[in-house]
């Protein structure tokens, strides 16, 4: 390890190790952590971690969802105070992107463990990459030791991770742990920037790959999710970077589509097509809700009614009553009453004609019974998935309107 960055890394390093371990409220070095015991409910109870949206899910069988929130309300956490209860699962949004929870499971019951690390997270949906390396000679026991790091610290043990990683001293995976040691600092990412901390430098081809996942993430948390998309996603390089690691790929997307930003969701729009493999993998439906919300705010609800149409295979059964209905909303709002009424019939035959009573589809079924203002076909098949030619097109148009001029007195969706 060379430079400046490696030595602040590891003085900061240092620093945290000498820091107690205690499982107080708030911690003097900048991490809190926080425990509720959650009330016992029948079946087991489930935890995914999504740093990149703030949030926590605990996953809760039957109906004890609403038991574990109204448990949470009423002892509210500083570091996730809001909660959201949904089908089989409580939602907690967190003050903070950098978090890591797990559950505890003592003799009294289930412990939900919140911590608001210093760094970057080290587990949960949101985790560092892990690419697979080829052996180099002569550097067998830095390989070593930087995998060796990898394993304590996926195990939430910093201090073996630091020591490991502090064990190899240049070579070709001396700058993988570099970035490794500044990661557990957000002080390190920030004073020595990004471009110093992931600079490939001379470094192999695989390390090359993952300084660049690492660094398309380390954008992500830093609230700059569409340069990190843009790095993996916007040409040849990065794409190869993916293929070792689609998950991270998926993840640093998903925070850019889901940006506050409009102009930057509908750029990641672009590179939401160029994703591989863009219908399957994991969190693949939640991508393609976020594209579909994307093309929706942009102005382009036709774009936003075939991603949806196109994603009715992957969505889950408890959702699927909502997401027909949303489909059959936007193919009415691009004025297509036809394809409206093909999700109109294809929910007829899956869902029960008390769903179907509801304000929401009853609009739906009255505007799919008036005739198209301009002939109209009959309803056949249901729509195909989104094809590229037609998806450029439809979000040369979003990207239109995006840029098109306001009325401030319309009232309108931009």
């Amino acid at each position: 390890m060379t430079g400046p960055a490696p030595l602040r890394a590891l003085a900061l390093l240092l620093l945290s190790l000498a820091a107690p371990a205690a499982a107080a409220s708030t911690l003097g070095d900048g991490e809190a952590i926080e425990h509720a015991l959650l009330p016992a409910v029948t079946g087991k109870v489930g935890l995914r971690v999504e740093s990149l949206g703030a949030t926590v899910v605990i996953e809760v069988p039957g109906r004890g969802a609403a038991t574990v929130a109204r448990a949470l309300r009423r002892a509210p956490l500083a570091i996730c105070p809001t909660v959201a209860e949904g089908a089989g699962e409580v939602r907690l949004g967190c003050r903070s992107r950098r978090i890591v929870a797990r559950l505890l499971h003592p003799s009294d019951g289930t412990l939900l463990q919140l911590r608001e690390v210093k760094g970057l997270p080290w587990a949960g949906e949101d985790a560092p990459p892990l690419v697979e390396h080829s052996p180099v000679a002569g550097a067998e026991a830095s390989l070593d030791a930087l995998v060796r790091g990898d394993f304590a610290a996926a195990e939430g043990d910093l201090r073996a991770a630091g020591a490991a990683w502090a064990q190899v001293r240049g070579g070709p995976y001396g700058r993988l742990a570099s970035a490794r040691l500044c990661e557990l600092s957000w002080e390190c990412l920030e004073t020595s920037g990004l471009d110093t901390v992931y600079e490939p430098g001379d470094a192999n081809p695989d390390a090359a790959r993952e300084l660049t996942l690492r660094r398309a993430r380390a954008l992500a948390f830093m609230d700059r999710p569409l340069e990190g998309a843009r790095e993996l996603l916007a040409g040849p390089a990065g794409r190869r970077a993916c293929s070792g690691a689609p998950a991270t790929c998926r993840r640093v997307l998903l925070a850019a589509l889901r940006s506050p930003r409009a102009e930057e969701r509908t750029e990641a729009l672009a590179y939401w097509m160029a994703l591989p493999d863009r219908g399957g993998g994991s969190r693949a439906y939640e991508l393609d809700v976020a594209a579909a919300d994307a093309a929706q705010a942009a102005g382009a609800p036709a774009f936003a009614a075939n991603v949806l149409a196109a994603a009715a295979g992957r969505v889950p059964h408890a959702a699927l009553p909502e997401h027909l209905l949303r489909t059959a909303e936007l193919y009415l709002e691009a004025d297509d009453r036809v394809r409206a009424g093909v999700v109109l019939e294809f929910a007829r035959a899956r869902s029960s004609r008390t769903a179907l009573a509801s304000p929401r589809w009853v609009k739906v079924t009255r505007a799919v019974g008036r005739r198209p203002a301009q002939g109209g076909g009959s309803i056949g098949a249901p729509p195909a998935a989104l094809d590229t030619r037609e998806a450029e097109a439809l979000l040369a148009d979003a990207r239109r309107a995006l840029s098109a001029p306001k009325d401030p007195t319309s009232g309108g969706r931009p």
